[in-house]
C-alpha cells in the first residue's frame, strides 16, 4: 500500500510538472532510485491513464485491508489459542471487536453528517439477538 502511494504520488508530482512544462530531471532520476520508471516523452493521455490505474489500484487494497486485518487477527488469536495463551488470544480478540464497532460507529458517524435530509438516518434499529 505504501509503496502504490509513492508511485502515485511521483505519478502526480511528474504530471504536475509537464503541465507547467517544469523540468523533471531531478524527479526522474530519483524516482529511478526506487524502481519508478519515468518517460519524459510520456503523453498526457498514457499519463493521466497510469494515474487512475494507480488511483483505483490503491483504492482497491484500501478496501480489502479492513477484511485481511480481520482475518490475521483471527489467525492470530487462533494460533495463541493453540499454544495455550488465552490472556493473549483474549486481547486479540477484544482489539478485533473494538476495530469493528470503531468502523460501524464512524459510519454511523458519517452518514448523521450528510446534509441531504433524503440520505440522513433518520431511526436505527438494533437486532435484540
Amino acid at each position: 500500500m505504501h509503496l502504490l502511494k509513492c508511485e502515485l504520488s511521483v505519478w502526480c508530482q511528474f504530471r504536475s510538472r509537464q503541465l507547467r512544462k517544469l523540468s523533471s530531471i531531478a524527479l526522474i532520476s530519483r524516482a529511478n532510485e526506487f524502481n519508478i520508471d519515468l518517460d519524459p516523452t510520456i503523453d498526457t493521455v498514457t499519463l493521466n491513464a497510469k494515474i487512475t490505474e494507480l488511483k483505483l489500484s490503491v483504492k482497491q487494497i484500501h478496501q480489502q485491508s479492513a477484511t485481511k486485518r480481520e482475518t490475521f487477527q483471527l489467525e492470530q488469536a487462533n494460533m495463541a489459542e493453540d499454544a495455550s495463551d488465552k490472556d493473549r488470544a483474549k486481547a486479540i480478540r477484544q482489539i478485533k471487536n473494538n476495530e469493528r464497532k470503531n468502523r460501524a460507529f464512524h459510519s454511523l458517524q458519517f452518514q448523521r453528517k450528510k446534509h441531504n435530509q433524503a440520505m440522513t438516518l433518520t431511526r436505527l434499529e438494533v437486532p435484540t439477538t
